[in-house]
């Protein structure tokens, strides 16, 4: 019996599962569930059966965004809101500031799923994050962006027509050579400060 990980990692929790069974007649999708339950980090598995004796699981890492500080460790998430695998050099993504979240197997915090989006979409159109701090109490995001622009939405919105709202108004005032500080999206017509 041998079981062959396909992975940039080799370290995978849960290979016990493995351990006495017949590799010809496996549950692979119990095999998945359990894996993903042990290796929160994991967003596919792919198992193929090869020959009679081998099976090989094909592995993808959920890749990080952010990194998420809270009262607790701090941990990386992926877009999607999920704790993701470090790969690259930790000081190069942006901050989450949170005070508790909520985590299941099979579903995000709603809240860093947000803040994911938020910073997958304005990366697209050439916009850095720098932090991002959630506070439940105001029910509002504050958003700095290269460090120097504040940024403030309401704690319900929508990533994609947020992104674009933001790049029209960031380069507008850009082309016109005008430095913004502040930036109120939390009410219908936003609020910029110069």
């Amino acid at each position: 019996k041998k079981v062959i990980i396909v992975s940039v990692t080799g370290e995978l929790n849960g290979l016990s599962l493995f351990n006495g069974k017949n590799l010809l007649f496996l549950d692979e999708q119990e095999i998945i569930g359990q894996l993903q339950t042990k290796n929160i980090q994991l967003k596919k598995i792919v198992i193929q059966k090869k020959f009679h004796d081998k099976i090989a699981l094909y592995l993808t890492w959920r890749i990080p965004v952010a990194r998420v500080i809270t009262p607790g460790t701090p941990f990386y998430i992926d877009s999607e809101g999920f704790p993701a695998f470090l790969f690259a050099d930790p000081s190069s993504f942006p901050e989450i500031h949170v005070f508790r979240y909520v985590y299941e197997v099979n579903s995000a915090d709603w809240r860093l799923k947000k803040a994911g989006l938020l910073i997958e979409n304005l990366n697209k159109v050439g916009l850095q994050i720098s932090k991002i701090s959630i506070n439940d109490d105001q029910s509002e995001f504050k958003i700095w962006i290269d460090s120097a622009i504040e940024i403030l939405i309401p704690i319900i919105f929508e990533p994609d027509s947020i992104s674009a709202s933001l790049q029209t108004i960031i380069s507008r005032f850009r082309i016109e050579g005008k430095s913004i500080a502040k930036i109120d999206l939390r009410i219908s017509t936003p609020v910029v400060i110069l």
